[in-house]
């Protein structure tokens, strides 16, 4: 299952889901019998890259955010 694919949330891999919503448009026994697979994966893998780079810049704010942290109450402590 997919988080909800729009395009302002998922850019990078907005083809893919056009793709994948093509195939699922080709009808039901395309749908049910495997013939979507393929582009399923693909989606799968693009979305996982692109969940994986957020959560590496998220990281990495987080660590930013908290050095500065850290220093404001390092800043407080010296002076009291």
């Amino acid at each position: 299952m997919h988080p909800p694919l729009s395009e302002h949330k998922h850019p990078g891999c907005y083809d893919l889901i056009l793709a994948l919503e093509e195939c699922h448009k080709a009808g039901l026994w395309a749908k049910f019998g495997g013939a979507c697979n393929e582009h399923k994966e693909a989606l799968t893998l693009c979305l996982r890259a692109e969940r994986l780079a957020n959560q590496r810049e998220n990281q990495r704010k987080a660590k930013a955010r908290n050095a500065k942290a850290q220093a404001a109450w390092k800043v407080i402590d010296d002076e009291s």
